[in-house]
């Protein structure tokens, strides 16, 4: 609920101050942060980027117009307008500045550059609110920066933050329809497990989060329309569910598929083959390491599903399976044939998992 007081507020010519002195009640969907225990400085910084980008943009269009509109911007410095933000158990008081303040100038930049400060998972927490924010102030992030922030909490172990900014994307504008997003996704999620050499409580947890998005993406909102765009038919994504069900198969179940799931991920892998890039035309090293992480990937979930009790037998599956792993195990030999020397010095993303998984 919102309550204006007003101090001294006079009427002046072009704009009538009048009705902000009166006393209004309003609801305004003002997204909030949580406070952490691991940084004053994130919790200053979150603060901030709230009450300069956040609340502004989040007000009525009255009290928009008082901060944005640069006629009104000397006015609002002569007479202080204050807003009593929250409801009857909770309230905070918040001065409108005209939008040019130094304090109430906050760049998408400047916001952005808070996530540096995240660096647990209760940090994390504060992803969906601050996406939420700066979708209001019309600060959509861009298919990159997405990317970015996919890696930054997957290096806080903070994945499910990224799943909760998903589930709510109509407030934050993260959607799951660009292959370069949910790549970054399923790829995280497989180093979760290969980390931990997919012992059964990091293959676990990381299947389970792959089997959300992917429940997340057969939503319509993040639905896409052409099928040679849509990041659930890349063999790649399919790949981190096969090879994660695999594991789990191997380690939990004794080698047995007792869910169902790897044979489903294996028929559906093959199904979907066409999706892939397996050309192998790549000549500069970013691009042939970026296809080794789609890659590297895809052979060892052939591999391991190979290994599962019920799909070795399962004659049709397992011979296109094994003429798929010698396929792109050829592709990786040829990628992986001439590293570059400050790459092997300084092993890239997708030169480390071939390191670890092939042959």
């Amino acid at each position: 609920m919102v309550q204006m007081m007003a101090g001294r507020l006079l009427r002046q010519q072009g704009f009538n101050l009048r009705q902000f002195a009166l006393t209004q009640t309003r609801s305004y969907a003002i997204p909030s942060f949580t406070p952490t225990s691991s940084s004053p400085e994130l919790d200053e910084a979150l603060d901030r980027v709230r009450k300069g980008l956040i609340i502004p943009f989040s007000l009525g269009e009255q009290q928009r117009r008082l901060v944005f509109r640069k006629k009104y911007a000397q006015r609002l410095e002569d007479n202080p307008v204050v807003l009593r933000l929250g409801g009857a158990q909770e309230e905070e008081e918040y001065a409108l500045r005209p939008s040019g303040h130094p304090e109430a100038k906050i760049t998408k930049k400047e916001s952005l550059a808070v996530v540096r400060l995240f660096k647990t998972p209760e940090d994390w927490q504060n992803a969906a609110p601050l996406l939420a924010g700066l979708k209001k102030a019309r600060m959509v992030l861009k298919q990159d920066q997405r990317e970015w922030l996919v890696r930054r909490a997957a290096m806080a172990g903070a994945l499910g933050s990224i799943l909760e900014c998903a589930k709510q994307a109509d407030r934050t504008a993260f959607w799951l329809n660009e292959v370069g997003v949910v790549h970054r996704i399923f790829f995280a999620l497989h180093v979760m497990a290969q980390e931990a050499n997919f012992e059964p409580v990091a293959t676990s947890k990381a299947l389970s989060l792959a089997k959300q998005t992917s429940r997340l993406m057969d939503m319509p909102r993040h639905s896409v329309r052409d099928v040679e765009l849509d990041p659930k038919h890349r063999p790649s994504v399919i790949s981190v569910l096969l090879e994660l069900s695999a594991s789990q198969a191997l380690n939990k179940f004794e080698g047995h598929d007792q869910t169902g799931d790897v044979l489903r991920y294996a028929e559906r892998l093959l199904a979907n083959w066409k999706y892939g890039n397996f050309r192998g035309t790549e000549t500069d090293w970013p691009a042939i390491d970026y296809m080794l992480q789609h890659n590297v990937l895809i052979y060892n979930g052939m591999k391991l599903a190979l290994q599962v009790q019920g799909i070795a037998s399962n004659k049709s599956v397992s011979s296109m399976l094994k003429s798929r792993v010698n396929e792109i195990g050829t592709l990786i030999a040829k990628q992986t044939k001439e590293v570059p020397a400050k790459i092997q010095e300084r092993p890239s993303m997708g030169y480390i998992q071939s390191k670890a998984l092939y042959p």
